[in-house]
């Protein structure tokens, strides 16, 4: 699922700073994350993530989550909950260089001559 543009404002933070609760040598230890929602669905990532960084300073513009489930247990009984996965994020600034990149082989294609491609041209073209 991708949200993209105002959509990606409707994310929330819910906590921060939490440290990971793993053991030393893990490839996490001594590092933090942030879980966020969305659409009512948790979310984590490690606060070095550059979506954190992103959102923080406002120039978050996509992201791309996949549906993960997560279990807790509720009065002595173990339940799962629908969470999602962040998979990937782009920036305002990403977007925009991609526009202008596009725009610009538009143009090039729009604009390109084109040949009549007959049996010489062919063998031309493959016989070097």
């Amino acid at each position: 699922m991708e949200i993209k543009g105002r959509e990606v404002l409707k994310i929330k933070l819910l906590f921060a700073d939490r440290p990971y609760d793993v053991e030393e040598g893990h490839r996490f230890y001594g590092q933090k994350y942030n879980t966020y929602t969305f659409d009512g669905k948790p979310f984590n990532v490690n606060t070095n993530d550059e979506f954190v960084q992103w959102r923080d300073s406002g120039i978050l513009y996509s992201v791309d989550f996949k549906p993960a489930t997560y279990q807790k247990e509720v009065e002595g009984v173990m339940q799962t909950f629908e969470s999602l996965q962040l998979l990937t994020c782009t920036n305002r600034k990403q977007e925009i260089a991609m526009a202008e990149t596009e725009q610009v082989l538009s143009r090039l294609y729009r604009d390109a001559e084109t040949t009549e491609v007959n049996d010489e041209v062919l063998n031309g073209l493959l016989n070097g």
